[in-house]
């Protein structure tokens, strides 16, 4: 496993390809998308939102008080839920790991989405990523090379 600073000096050996120039416009392009995906989540939010409300407010004279059922009194008793019955009807729904595996390519963006948001010591380590410490190896080979001409 690599510690912080053998990480940091990497990043840093990295850093030397990319211009303050690239690395800024990069960033502008990436905030972008961001807030535009924000916007759109925004605008999606408020249509759901609206559409709920609109359900809700026809219906709303058609909610009673509950008095009529308080205490059992003028109401009907009702029934005690089979708990065996729910969990196994639950236990159906939980997807198997064979079916969550198949299910990974179509559900690709939204893990690496997520993977993305992950902070501090939540992040994956260098190592989980394929051959990315062997690229960097590379990459620093090939940095410390002298290109030579005649």
């Amino acid at each position: 496993m690599l510690d912080k600073q053998t990480i940091i000096d990497e990043i840093k050996s990295i850093n030397n390809f990319v211009s303050q120039e690239d690395f800024v416009k990069a960033f502008k392009n990436a905030l972008s998308l961001i807030l535009k995906r924000e916007k759109a989540i925004n605008n999606e939010f408020i249509k759901l939102k609206n559409e709920l409300l609109s359900l809700f407010d026809g219906r709303s004279k058609e909610i009673k008080d509950g008095k009529d059922g308080k205490d059992g009194i003028d109401g009907r008793d009702g029934k005690d839920a089979d708990e065996i019955k729910i969990l196994e009807m639950l236990e159906k729904k939980i997807p198997t790991i064979e079916e969550w595996q198949a299910n990974i390519p179509a559900n690709g963006k939204a893990i690496r989405d997520s993977l993305e948001l992950l902070q501090g010591d939540e992040r994956l380590e260098m190592s989980a990523i394929k051959d990315l410490k062997e690229l960097l190896e590379e990459i620093k080979s090939t940095k410390s090379q002298k290109l030579g001409g005649g």
